[in-house]
């Protein structure tokens, strides 16, 4: 939850590649992945967040885009509507 909270705030995110993250977030698309448990890629992955100030505002931009569409209450209430009339028609 620590990491959908971060990227909802707006912040950029640098995780461990494991399978509940590999769900959230997605390399290059709106975070940092490096492999779990190799100091190397996070120091990598840290200074290239902490040098390339472009790349840090387009990851945390589109990972607060992707909290709002897969998190945000008003879309899953949309998406159960969405269900639901579809129960209701079968």
């Amino acid at each position: 939850m620590v990491v959908v909270e971060a990227m909802g705030c707006g912040c950029a995110v640098v995780v461990s590649d494991v399978p509940a993250i590999r769900d959230i977030v997605s390399h290059g698309v709106n975070g940092v992945v490096f492999p779990a448990g190799d100091s190397g890629a996070l120091a990598v992955a840290l200074d290239q967040m902490r040098s390339d100030v472009a790349l840090r505002q387009r990851l945390a931009t589109s990972g607060r885009l992707a909290v709002l569409e897969q998190f945000d209450w008003s879309t899953a209430v949309h998406r159960y509507k969405v269900l639901y009339r579809q129960l209701e028609v079968n």
